[in-house]
C-alpha cells in the first residue's frame, strides 16, 4: 500500500451543504421570475388579441353602419361595444368598445368618433 505524504484537499460537509443552498436559493428565485414573465407574457397575448378584435369590429361597425349597443364573447374574452350620439348631433357617433378578460379585469379600451354620413 502506498502512503501519502501530502494531504487531499477537499471541501468539508459544511461548505458543500452551504454551496446546496446558495444553488437551491439561486434556482428558487430564477423559477419564481420564470413564472412571472410566463403570466406577463399570456397577459401580453390576451391584449393583443383583443386589441384585434376590437379593431375589427370597429372596421365592421362603419362598414355596416352597425350602430347600436352589444356585447360578444370571443376566445374567453368579453367585448361591450357602447355607441351613443355625440352632443346633438344626428349621424356623429361616440363608439367605446371594451375587452375584458374571464376574470372581468379590463384589458383594452378604445374610443373613437364615428362619423356616420361618410
Amino acid at each position: 500500500m502506498v502512503k501519502l505524504n501530502q494531504k487531499i484537499k477537499g471541501s468539508t460537509l459544511i461548505e458543500v451543504i452551504v454551496a446546496l443552498l446558495i444553488i437551491l436559493i439561486v434556482y428558487g428565485i430564477l423559477t419564481f421570475f420564470i413564472q412571472k414573465l410566463g403570466k406577463q407574457l399570456k397577459h401580453n397575448k390576451e391584449k393583443s388579441n383583443a386589441y384585434f378584435v376590437i379593431e375589427k369590429t370597429i372596421n365592421e361597425t362603419k362598414q355596416n353602419n352597425l350602430y347600436y349597443n352589444d356585447e360578444f364573447v370571443t376566445n374567453d374574452i368579453k367585448f361591450v361595444k357602447e355607441v351613443t350620439n355625440y352632443k346633438e348631433y344626428k349621424n356623429i357617433y361616440n363608439l367605446r368598445i371594451s375587452a375584458f378578460n374571464k376574470n372581468n379585469v379590463l384589458l383594452v379600451e378604445i374610443k373613437e368618433i364615428i362619423d356616420a354620413e361618410r
